[in-house]
């Protein structure tokens, strides 16, 4: 079970923290949302409510940090 320090933590080792979190920004201005009720309703074990708002906004290089994502929770399941 990975909690938000572990997602943070792999953004940072992956080198995009600062880009999700200027995307996260965007997209919460963009759909007229509290960057907090995002913050809240964020879920390290459930992609989707990491990376699907910036998806939606037209950040396109999120869908593969998602599946890269995906793929980092399955390896710690092993």
């Amino acid at each position: 079970m990975k909690l938000l320090n572990d997602f943070l933590w792999w953004l940072s080792v992956g080198g995009i923290l600062n880009r999700y979190w200027s995307a996260i920004e965007y997209a919460c201005w963009d759909k007229k949302i509290l960057q907090s009720d995002f913050i809240k309703q964020m879920d390290a074990n459930k992609p989707e409510t990491l990376f699907d708002l910036p998806i939606k906004c037209g950040f396109i290089f999120f869908k593969e940090a998602k599946e890269k994502y995906i793929n980092y929770l399955k390896e710690d399941r092993i």
